[in-house]
C-alpha cells in the first residue's frame, strides 16, 4: 500500500513511521 507519493520516492505511511522512530530515539536520549 502507497499512499501519496512524493517526489523522493517516500510514502506518507514510511514518512509517519520514520518520524515515530527517530521520535522514540529522541526521547530515549532524554
Amino acid at each position: 500500500m502507497v499512499l501519496l507519493k512524493s517526489e523522493r520516492g517516500f510514502s506518507l505511511i514510511e514518512v509517519t513511521v520514520a518520524l515515530g522512530l527517530m521520535g522514540i530515539i529522541v526521547v530515549a536520549f532524554l
